[in-house]
C-alpha cells in the first residue's frame, strides 16, 4: 500500500474513531437516563423534537405576554400559573452526527453505531457480573438479594421509575437505591470502553475483497470506499497478502472486514469474518466421539500449566520471560535516563511486541497440544494471575494485560471448534490441599514443586497435586472462583476433614494440634483430654 492510500485510510480511521466517541456519548446519556442502550436512537429526530418543543413553547409565551386571540399551543393545566418566562433553547438543535456524516459518510455512521452499541453491551454485561459478586459477598438478607438480582438483570439500576416486581410485589425504593448506589460504586471502579483505539469494522456497503489477477507481490484486493478532502466519495484499491492460516481457515467467507491499526507499529491489518458454524459442527460431532471427560488445569509460571493426569507442560517459560525482562527492563532504563519515554523507543516496541507475540504462541501450542492428547470435555482451571514476584512490575504488567485476553479468546474459540467447556474453579488452598485426603496445611507445600501432606504422607509434584484439586468434587462443588471468600474456603476444608477424623491421632503425632486453621479444633480437643 503506497502512502497515499495509507493517509487516506487512517484519516477514514480517525473520524470513525471520533463517530464512536461521540455516538458512544450519547448511548451512556441514555443509560443513566433509562436503564439501557437505545440501538435505535436518532440524534437527529431526537434533536428536531427538542427543537420543536421549544419553538412551541417560544410561542406559547408570545401569546400569552401579548395576549394573541389564537389558539395556545400547550394550553396551562388547571390550577398551574403561566410561566412568563421564555423557555432556554438546549444547545445542539441540530444532528451532532452530521458533521461525521458528511466526513464518513451515512452508512459508515450506521456501521459505526452497531460497533459501539456491542462493545458498551459486553461491558455491561461485565459488570452485571460485578453486581453479582458484590451482592453475594455481603450480609445482605436473601429477600434483599432477590431484590437486587431482579434489579441487576432488568438493568434497572438508574431508572427509578420503572416498575420493577418480585412475584408481583413492587420492589420498595431503599432497595432501588442500594442498586443504583451499588452499580454507581462499580462504574466509578472500572474505565468506560475508550474508543480512540477501535478498528474499523465495515461490510459491503464500504468494502469489497477481490482476488489478484496478475500482481505478483500479493494475491488479494480489498476495494474501500473513503472520503476526500472534498468530502466526495472515492475508491481506493488496498494490497493484501494472505497467509497459511487464513487459506487453511474452513468456513465461509463473509463480505465483512476488520482494519486494525497496531498501536506499537502503526501497520495495519484486515480480518475477514468467516462462518465457521456448519464446519465446527462437524468437527465437534468427531470430537465428542472420542473425549474422554473432564480435565483440570492449575497454572503457574515455573511450569506454565500442570494436569490432572501428570503433565507438565511449558517447564521453560519462566526462564525465558526472565531473559526478556531483563532486557527490556534495560532498555526502558536507558531511554527514561536520557529523558524519553519507553514506548517512543522503536527497540522497545519492538522487544515487547515479540514478548506478546511468545506469551500467545506459548499459550495456543500448550493448549492446542493438550486438547489433541487429551481430549477433554471440560476443562477446569484456577482464575489465573499472571504474575511472578520474580519478574519487574512493567513484565507483570504487561503480562497481565496480554495473558488474560489471550487464553480467554483461545478457550472460547476451543469451546466453538471443537465444544471442549471451560469453568474456573476457586483456587485458595489448592496449593496446601492433599488432593488425596483433603488435608489443608501449609507445611505440606515442603518446596516450589515438592508436595508432601503431613496427614497420609502422600507425595507428588505440587502443581500436579493442585490440578487434582482443581478438578476434585471438594473444590469445584465450592462455587464460581469470582464469588467465594477465602476464609469459607478454608471452614469448608477443615469441617470437611474434622468429620471424617473425629478423634485425635496418636503415632505419629497428629499434625493438625499445631496447625493454625486447625486452631479451634485443637483446642477442643484439648480441653477434651483434661476433662477425660
Amino acid at each position: 500500500m503506497n502512502k497515499g492510500k495509507g493517509r487516506e485510510l487512517r484519516a477514514m480511521l480517525r473520524d470513525w474513531r471520533a463517530a464512536a466517541g461521540v455516538y458512544a456519548s450519547l448511548q451512556w446519556r441514555c443509560f443513566h437516563q433509562d436503564g439501557r442502550f437505545d440501538p435505535f436512537l436518532d440524534p437527529a429526530t431526537q434533536y428536531r423534537k427538542d427543537g420543536a418543543k421549544v419553538r412551541a413553547g417560544i410561542i406559547r409565551q408570545i401569546v400569552l405576554k401579548h395576549e394573541l386571540d389564537v389558539p395556545v399551543p400547550e394550553p396551562v393545566k388547571e390550577g398551574e400559573k403561566p410561566k412568563k418566562r421564555v423557555l432556554p433553547t438546549p444547545p445542539g438543535l441540530s444532528d451532532c452526527l452530521a458533521p461525521m456524516k458528511a466526513a464518513l459518510g451515512a452508512a459508515q455512521v450506521q456501521m459505526v453505531q452497531g460497533q459501539v452499541i456491542g462493545t458498551l453491551k459486553s461491558f455491561i454485561s461485565n459488570r452485571q457480573n460485578d453486581f453479582v459478586d458484590i451482592v453475594l459477598g455481603s450480609t445482605i438478607d436473601d429477600l434483599g438479594r432477590r431484590q437486587l438480582f431482579t434489579i441487576n438483570r432488568a438493568t434497572a439500576w438508574f431508572d427509578l421509575g420503572r416498575s420493577v416486581k418480585v412475584e408481583t410485589v413492587e420492589i420498595p425504593l431503599s432497595a432501588r437505591l442500594l442498586a443504583r448506589k451499588i452499580m454507581s460504586h462499580i462504574l466509578a471502579r472500572h474505565k468506560k470502553p475508550s474508543m480512540k483505539r477501535i478498528g474499523m469494522v465495515v461490510d459491503k456497503r464500504v468494502a469489497e475483497l477481490e482476488e489478484s489477477r496478475s500482481a505478483t507481490s500479493h494475491d488479494l484486493w480489498l476495494k474501500v470506499t473513503v472520503k476526500s478532502g472534498d468530502h466526495r466519495s472515492r475508491r481506493i484499491a488496498i494490497p493484501m497478502r494472505s497467509n497459511d492460516y487464513f487459506s487453511s481457515r474452513q468456513g465461509e467467507r463473509k463480505k465483512t472486514f476488520q482494519i486494525i491499526e497496531d498501536r506499537e507499529t502503526g501497520r495495519i491489518t484486515v480480518g475477514v469474518v468467516t462462518d465457521v458454524g456448519s464446519s465446527f459442527e462437524e468437527r465437534r460431532m468427531a470430537y465428542a466421539s472420542r473425549a474422554q471427560g473432564p480435565k483440570a488445569l492449575d497454572f503457574g509460571l515455573v511450569t506454565m500449566f500442570a494436569s490432572d493426569d501428570g503433565d507438565l507442560m511449558g517447564r521453560e517459560f519462566l526462564r525465558k520471560l526472565k531473559s526478556i525482562d531483563t532486557t527490556i527492563s534495560g532498555i526502558a532504563r536507558h531511554v527514561q535516563r536520557s529523558g524519553g519515554k519507553p514506548r517512543d523507543s522503536k527497540r522497545y516496541v519492538a522487544h515487547v511486541t515479540r514478548l506478546r507475540g511468545f506469551i500467545t504462541t506459548e499459550l495456543r501450542r500448550i493448549l492446542n497440544r493438550f486438547v489433541a492428547v487429551r481430549k477433554p470435555t471440560t476443562i477446569f482451571l484456577e482464575r489465573l494471575n499472571f504474575q511472578s514476584p520474580e519478574l519487574s512490575r512493567r513484565m507483570n504488567r504487561i503480562l497481565q494485560n496480554c495473558g488474560r485476553g489471550v487464553l480467554r479468546a483461545k478457550l472460547q474459540a476451543l469451546n466453538e471448534e471443537f465444544g471442549v467447556e471451560s469453568h474456573e474453579v476457586v483456587s485458595a488452598y489448592t496449593s496446601q490441599t492433599c488432593s488425596c485426603c483433603g488435608y489443608v496445611d501449609r507445611r505440606n507445600r515442603k518446596a516450589q514443586a515438592v508436595f508432601a501432606c503431613r496427614w497420609c504422607g502422600r507425595s507428588l509434584h505440587a502443581d500436579v497435586n493442585a490440578a487434582r484439586n482443581i478438578g476434585s468434587e471438594r473444590f469445584r462443588s465450592i462455587g464460581s472462583a469470582r464469588r467465594v471468600v477465602r476464609s469459607n474456603v478454608l471452614d469448608m476444608l477443615v469441617t470437611q476433614h474434622v468429620q471424617r477424623n473425629t478423634g485425635e491421632r496418636g503415632a505419629p503425632a497428629d499434625p493438625r494440634m499445631s496447625n493454625p486453621h486447625f486452631a479451634a479444633w485443637a483446642d477442643k480437643a484439648r480441653l477434651s483430654t483434661k476433662a477425660a
